[in-house]
């Protein structure tokens, strides 16, 4: 017989590679449907960039309008459902028709975002204390590897396959994904419902300052860093997208520390991790103005630690203090946050741009992890729930 120990890792390792799955066929979309948008249908620059405005507003529909109101027995048949529909919805890509394109790319991110809320919930019912954080940053790692993988699948073929056959590459995933989705639990029977429950709790409310305090700079990083470089430095394309190999190795190495030796005290890691995004974000236009590609390369790899560190720290406070029958409702709330973020930076960052320029834009970027900081210090730092040694 197997003994629980290992029907429990066994378990956490399922829910591990549901999430790279899925996270490496999100990714997938996300970047592809701007090519598929451009090159196979003539669309101009807003149209292009509005398909990646409607993944991110549909996943933020289904994460924060539905998935916090459905209780335990209600979203196990939506996560199933919406696993099989999510993997319809990638097959519609393939049919080369400009209505089912918007259709399916909305219908992707509105199933998708009960998949990542559901997956990073169930992992945190499954155990207590070190070994539960362990399990988040072994679930974060899978994060991170689809964001290695992905890519690097998609820069080998993109030569000779055309757009849309690239979807046939991802199919397999959530095939995959739809297949294991039955066997995901749903514990809790008495569950908070809403924001109600957890929208003045610390360990919640110190997640999102901290995920701001990164997320801010890397919603702008992964729209405009690549354009950034080939405007600032006259680079080759090839060059400026490598940058986000480097960027995703980093974070991929970082997280792999922390699933090796998990932290039992978190605030001062947090604390050096934005510190050390504030400083990276602001070296980069001033190293832009001594024209020293390198050093920004250097810098840019730099913030790949916080990338590999803040998440993982985020979902750590929330188990800490988030009570375990509001843990759905709070994970569904932080991940719309994200989403937020990821459709209201990129359109701030360009509009900075625009009326001024991309270094001032970097420049600014550094005010939210400031601000962040100096609230998580004075008002949760000496929470004992969401900070203990």
């Amino acid at each position: 017989m197997i003994s629980q120990t290992k029907k429990i890792a066994l378990y956490v390792l399922m829910i591990s590679a549901m999430a790279f799955a899925t996270r490496i066929t999100n990714n997938m979309i996300s970047t592809t449907a701007p090519l598929i948008a451009k090159y196979s249908y003539g669309m101009n620059s807003f149209e292009v960039g509005l398909t990646g405005t409607l993944i991110y507003a549909t996943t933020l529909i289904s994460t924060a309008l539905i998935n916090p109101r459905l209780d335990s027995r209600m979203r196990k048949n939506v996560f199933v459902s919406a696993t099989i529909l999510a993997t319809l919805s990638e097959v519609l890509l393939l049919f080369g028709n400009i209505d089912l394109f918007w259709a399916a790319i909305g219908l992707f991110g509105f199933f998708t975002g009960f998949l990542f809320t559901n997956l990073i919930t169930s992992i945190s019912m499954v155990s207590e204390g070190v070994t539960r954080e362990r399990f988040l940053a072994g679930y974060s790692i899978s994060l991170s590897l689809g964001l290695v993988i992905g890519p690097t699948i998609e820069t080998e073929t993109l030569s000779f396959l055309p757009y849309n056959s690239i979807i046939l590459e991802f199919l397999p995933f959530m095939i995959v994904v739809s297949a294991l989705s039955f066997l995901v639990k749903f514990k809790e029977k008495n569950e908070t419902k809403g924001i109600s429950g957890i929208g003045r709790n610390p360990g919640f409310l110190a997640s999102i300052l901290a995920i701001t305090a990164y997320n801010v700079p890397f919603a702008a990083f992964t729209v405009f860093m690549a354009i950034y470089l080939r405007t600032e430095f006259h680079v080759s394309l090839v060059f400026s997208f490598s940058v986000y190999i480097l960027f995703f190795l980093t974070s991929f190495a970082t997280r792999i520390y922390l699933f090796i030796r998990p932290l039992k005290s978190i605030k001062k890691p947090l604390f050096f991790l934005i510190y050390l995004t504030i400083i990276s974000v602001v070296l980069i236009p001033v190293l832009t103005i001594f024209h020293n590609v390198y050093a920004v390369l250097f810098v840019i790899a730099v913030l790949g630690i916080p990338h590999g560190g803040i998440f993982p720290i985020s979902t750590i406070m929330l188990s800490r203090g988030v009570p375990r029958e509001s843990l759905n409702a709070a994970n569904s709330y932080f991940m719309s946050y994200n989403n937020v973020l990821f459709i209201t930076i990129p359109a701030i960052f360009g509009a900075v741009s625009y009326l001024q320029n991309e270094l001032y834009a970097f420049a600014y970027m550094a005010i939210a992890p400031i601000i962040s900081l100096v609230i998580i210090k004075t008002k949760y730092a000496k929470n004992p729930r969401v900070f203990h040694s």
